[in-house]
């Protein structure tokens, strides 16, 4: 389909989904920074409930690992990052209720690990929250969680959660930092 630029790919909500097998490149993202970015245009502001973006997770459900995600709201699908280290030692973060992805507009979405700090970005800007009241997310120095599972886009590891909208330009940097402060996507 048509999508901010060029052609991007749609997911019908139902059970579209892109897996790539259980890889040290993208299901362990170590002790290191990292950066997870994509272009979203969800169809509506009502996904049904959790629609996931990317993630780990495995593929039987019974353990998670890092993943964004949208959640419904009234206008707009809020964007949070599910964040697990190794030690089971968890923190979402999220954007706050009034700023969010508008249904059929293109939005920017990137998760940035740099040092111990998790930092969420909307088209550019730290819109970070948690709900310690810290921005960004502080985060402790342990690997990320990495289950044996599958890196997922479009759903979770479990065949469920399922995104209804277009994306492209998905993008899983392991080792960067590549957003320290707000930036023009």
């Amino acid at each position: 389909v048509g999508g901010n630029y060029n052609a991007a790919l749609f997911f019908d909500g139902s059970d579209d989904k892109i897996e790539f097998a259980n890889t040290a490149d993208l299901c362990d993202m170590g002790t290191g920074n990292f950066t997870w970015e994509c272009w979203v245009r969800p169809t509506d502001g009502s996904n049904g409930g959790t629609a996931v973006l990317m993630g780990t997770r495995n593929a039987t459900g019974s353990g998670t690992g890092s993943y964004l995600y949208m959640t419904d709201s009234t206008a707009n699908s809020n964007v949070r990052f599910h964040w697990r280290n190794s030690s089971n030692g968890s923190a979402d973060i999220e954007l706050g209720n009034s700023v969010g992805c508008p249904a059929n507009q293109w939005s920017h979405i990137a998760v940035v690990r740099n040092g111990t700090k998790l930092t969420l970005y909307l088209n550019g800007l730290d819109h970070s929250s948690t709900s310690g009241g810290t921005n960004p997310a502080t985060v402790s120095t342990d690997a990320a969680k990495s289950d044996a599972g599958v890196f997922t886009i479009g759903a979770s590891g479990v065949a469920s959660n399922f995104y209804n909208g277009c994306m492209q330009d998905v993008r899983v940097y392991k080792g960067v930092a590549k957003y320290t402060t707000n930036f023009v996507p």
